[in-house]
């Protein structure tokens, strides 16, 4: 059987843990055309990748282990890595353990960190990413900009908590994650510490 042959946990399934003939498979994790096109790909090595469904594809490989696979999605994140996608690639890298693929997408941060810092992607990011990129000393952006994306990083966890957006508010989101601590204000213009610091 095909299917054992390019998965172990397939093989595990139908030869050391037998199914009844009447026994239905649920597989609630998984989009039914994912799953689909992930079997296309077992048996013709076709594969059909987009931005949308890349990752759920990386995962069902990931839980099938199907090595090829994995390596397809990998390529196909490393290929399409862009300022609006880069925080979410460098996530999932750490996710499902592509150190390859992790350490392209930070390095991409770095080097365009003053326009990744301004998208969408980046105000969805994770409190140990935004710990992980504050870390960094070689970021290409200025701490003025660097501080004025992260206040609305801070205003977008507190829409989501349904919560007011004060500067006493903001500032318990950032010491609550750290994050005022990883900022270098020593580095700050006066005149831009007074007007956007001060006031937050």
């Amino acid at each position: 059987m095909i299917l054992a042959v390019r998965s172990p946990v397939f093989k595990t399934m139908f030869y050391e843990t037998p199914l009844q003939n009447d026994e239905n498979i649920e597989i609630p994790d998984i989009y039914p055309a994912v799953f689909q096109n992930m079997l296309r790909y077992i048996y013709t090595d076709q594969l059909n990748l987009n931005d949308k469904t890349v990752i759920q594809m990386l995962y069902a490989a990931e839980k099938y282990q199907i090595v090829s696979l994995i390596f397809q999605c990998e390529d196909f994140l490393q290929r399409n890595l862009g300022i609006n996608n880069a925080c979410t690639i460098y996530n999932q890298a750490k996710v499902f353990s592509l150190k390859e693929l992790k350490n392209k997408a930070l390095h991409f941060i770095v080097k365009n960190a003053c326009e990744v810092f301004k998208s969408v992607d980046f105000l969805a990011i994770s409190t140990e990413d935004m710990n992980d990129f504050l870390k960094l000393d070689s970021l290409c952006i200025s701490e003025v900009t660097l501080f004025e994306s992260i206040l609305k990083w801070a205003d977008t966890n507190l829409r989501k908590s349904r919560k007011s957006i004060t500067g006493e508010t903001r500032r318990e989101v950032l010491l609550q994650h750290d994050v005022l601590y990883l900022l270098g204000f020593p580095q700050f213009p006066l005149e831009d510490f007074t007007e956007l610091v001060v006031p937050s």
